[in-house]
């Protein structure tokens, strides 16, 4: 709006100033009046357009850049919460394979099994990590236990309950 006002009034002066100094008559000045004064007006309106939608785009722009920031700090809380995620999901693995050794170890040797039985096959394929599944094997005396067992549960509850039961059966 600043600048068409300075438009009008820079031509306001001119065109009195051509009028005070030429040598043109007054009509003549007038008839240049009315041509040149739309098109001032026009230029002047145009000004105002332009300065609007530059407004616009640099209110838009300003949203965007906010945006960005929030899109830019959700980006990096994301990150860190990956980080804690794997970080957790290591030691959580790690724990299972440990859990998971753990079991094996309760499990009858394959050396046992081939002293106490002649033919036999042993599928033991646990669903997770570690499984709630178990088989044990005693040699007492002339008898042969034999006990395959599927405890309550899945995974880590599975287990205990598996080693829990395993120790029931040995005593």
């Amino acid at each position: 709006a600043r600048t068409a006002s300075l438009f009008l009034f820079a031509f306001i002066v001119n065109v009195v100033a051509f009028a005070i100094f030429s040598e043109y008559s007054i009509k003549t000045v007038y008839g240049l009046w009315l041509i040149v004064l739309p098109v001032g007006i026009v230029g002047g309106l145009i000004n105002i357009s332009r300065y609007k939608l530059m407004k616009r785009d640099f209110l838009k722009d300003l949203e965007l850049i906010k945006y960005n920031e929030q899109l830019l700090l959700a980006h990096e809380d994301l990150n860190k919460k990956h980080i804690e995620l794997d970080k957790k999901n290591s030691e959580i693995t790690a724990s299972l394979r440990y859990a998971s050794i753990l079991q094996q170890a309760i499990l009858p040797s394959n050396k046992l099994m081939q002293t106490n039985l002649k033919e036999y096959f042993l599928f033991y394929r646990p669903k997770d990590v570690v499984s709630g599944d178990f088989y044990w094997v005693e040699n007492s005396a002339d008898r042969l236990f034999v006990a395959v067992a599927d405890c309550t549960g899945h995974g880590v509850p599975g287990a205990m309950t598996s080693v829990v039961c395993s120790n029931a059966l040995f005593r």
